[in-house]
């Protein structure tokens, strides 16, 4: 055991007896922080699959009536909202959904690089190549589609949020580590609670 811990001593860049007795609280307080936000992480990121399970079966997703061929949208016309923009509804905060979206709601949310959108993916327990995959466009189906086109186009949806939570499940572990790598300083402090 003593060996051990010389060992974590000597790779931590211990120089002298006072820095060995706070090198491992420090690093104990790290490790902590670590296992706390991974739990936190896996917990939001099963909620997350959850939700996108949960939208997938209601089926009411967003149509594209307005722009030919394939559009992102966190809001249709009718304020239906695509999986993204419901799972951070879901998760309560409807109103960076519609800030977001009178802004600019055909935005890729995977692209979002600072503000609150972007805080809240990076503590999803997504990752931004997930968020970019469950954010699937939709397909051009006009402004008085025949019922079926939009049947269709409902049911390719349904069965894409119905893949791409399968996916998430299983890749959940590597998501979560990936998640947790990406939260850079943040993981400095507590998760939230």
């Amino acid at each position: 055991m003593r060996t051990l811990a010389l060992a974590a001593l000597i790779a931590l860049g211990a120089t002298s007896i006072a820095e060995a007795a706070v090198i491992p609280e420090a690093s104990q307080a790290s490790v902590s922080t670590d296992a706390a936000w991974r739990a936190h992480l896996a917990s939001q990121r099963r909620i997350q699959i959850e939700r996108l399970k949960a939208y997938a079966e209601a089926g009411v997703f967003p149509l594209n009536t307005t722009q030919p061929g394939l559009l992102s949208q966190l809001l249709d016309g009718t304020g239906r909202p695509c999986a993204m923009a419901h799972l951070i509804r879901e998760s309560g905060n409807a109103e960076l959904v519609a800030a977001r979206a009178a802004r600019d709601n055909a935005i890729e949310l995977a692209d979002v690089r600072r503000g609150p959108i972007h805080d809240w993916i990076l503590t999803s327990g997504l990752t931004r190549e997930e968020v970019a995959f469950v954010q699937e466009p939709d397909f051009f189906i006009g402004e008085q589609p025949p019922i079926d086109l939009a049947q269709l186009e409902q049911e390719r949806l349904r069965t894409h949020f119905l893949s791409a939570a399968r996916q998430l499940e299983l890749d959940f572990d590597a998501g979560v580590e990936t998640a947790l790598e990406r939260l850079g300083k943040r993981r400095l402090a507590a998760p939230p609670a």
